[in-house]
């Protein structure tokens, strides 16, 4: 019965399969919303909107990432005072007006509104589907539990990426394919309103069995910068983020000025996440009883390593392979930071931490949007790539320095 009710309060994976699976389906649909949009907008930048400067282009990644930044912070403190189902069952109506917006030719203004739209919906129903699986899955399957959950996430966003890539980069005549939006969008009310239940009588049972443990006075400021184990998570976070935002603006720009055909751009674009997310069935177990120290230090080594290497070649070949070991590298770190985040804060103050973490982690997209935008206007688009490698480098070499420093235990 646990499996498949909420009248028996069983954790983990098997004991909730029904639920677990129902909740990937649902964050597979969040990241397929995404993804419908991911290839296409920065091409609309230079072809549709006559826009050609790198730093307009990025900013509709900036304010996607500032809002959904936004979104996380304010879902951590919701999420200790309304219903997980309420939460996800309120992204899920938000998202109906994006569809219809994005059909009609408005202007770029009106497209980083909407962009805004989009980064809410993500905040609160990502945010939500993290939180629900940490509550169901118990402590020895955190890891596990991310790790299905981001490749569920940004594999559909991969896979959306990439036909959404293939039907046409350059068709501007339909702005948004509508009718896929609506089915995403329709199949993850439906499911979080009628199947999901919530997760709060596992949150009563974990709070009756959780350790005593002295509360966070200031969650923002010891995620932040007071805490040293929550710092090393966080500022992982927000680099990698820095520099996924990047690959998002920048590496459309780079095919063009490559000369990629509309069927290598799509490829790029989606081969990514795709390992991205495929990795993560590993990495995410992996992490539950691995250093987390080492995966944190290897994935931002790795995507140093990979972006380094868009900006001294030209071969479509090697682009390819830098995007797989990009999309290693972000594997080793996504599922790590959030089993991390929650094996170190007690479950009263658990959603909020998630949610300052999960803030500076997409703030580094406005951070990697403006900084790469004005650095590739004014020097070149490989010299933004290099200074974001050495930034991701030096990342992964103070967890490093972290560890030797003050003996951190990831």
């Amino acid at each position: 019965m646990g499996a498949c009710s909420n009248r028996e309060v069983l954790f983990g994976v098997k004991q909730n399969r029904c639920q677990f699976i129902l909740l990937i389906f649902v964050n597979a649909l969040v990241g397929a919303l995404l993804g419908l949009e991911r290839t296409r907008i920065p091409a609309w930048a230079n072809w549709h909107f006559g826009i050609n400067q790198h730093t307009y282009i990025l900013s509709f990644i900036a304010v996607f990432g500032f809002f959904k930044a936004i979104t996380n912070l304010t879902t951590g403190y919701l999420l200790a005072r309304f219903s997980r189902k309420t939460i996800l069952v309120a992204g899920w109506l938000l998202a109906f007006p994006i569809p219809f917006l994005l059909s009609i030719d408005m202007g770029w203004l009106i497209m980083l509104s909407i962009n805004a739209l989009l980064g809410i919906q993500q905040g609160l129903t990502w945010s939500t589907t993290v939180v629900m699986k940490m509550d169901i899955v118990g402590s020895k399957q955190r890891g596990l539990a991310m790790g299905l959950n981001e490749f569920a996430g940004y594999f559909a966003l991969a896979l959306s990426a990439w036909l959404v890539g293939r039907q046409s980069v350059f068709d501007y005549n339909t702005l948004f394919p509508i009718l896929p939006a609506l089915i995403i969008i329709l199949g993850g009310l439906m499911t979080s309103a009628l199947l999901i239940w919530d997760t709060q009588a596992h949150v009563d049972v974990t709070m009756q069995k959780a350790k005593p443990q002295t509360s966070i006075a200031n969650p923002f400021k010891q995620a932040t910068f007071k805490n040293r184990t929550l710092r090393s998570f966080t500022q992982v976070g927000f680099f990698n983020n820095l520099n996924d935002g990047l690959m998002w603006g920048l590496l459309p720009a780079l095919c063009l000025q490559f000369h990629y055909s509309n069927e290598q751009l799509a490829l790029l674009a989606g081969v990514y996440p795709a390992v991205w997310a495929l990795a993560q069935l590993l990495t995410g177990p992996l992490s539950d009883w691995n250093d987390k120290g080492n995966l944190l230090a290897w994935g931002m080594g790795l995507q140093a390593l990979a972006i380094s290497g868009l900006a001294w070649y030209n071969s479509f070949t090697v682009a390819f392979f830098c995007a797989v070991l990009m999309g290693i590298g972000t594997a080793l770190v996504y599922p790590t930071c959030l089993s991390g985040i929650v094996a170190h804060t007690h479950p009263a103050q658990r959603t909020q931490v998630l949610g300052v973490y999960r803030f500076w982690r997409d703030f580094g997209y406005v951070a990697g949007a403006l900084s790469t935008g004005i650095i590739a206007d004014l020097f070149g688009i490989s010299i933004a790539l290099q200074v974001i490698a050495l930034l991701t480098l030096g990342s992964g070499a103070y967890v490093v320095y972290s560890q030797q420093r003050w003996q951190l235990v990831l």
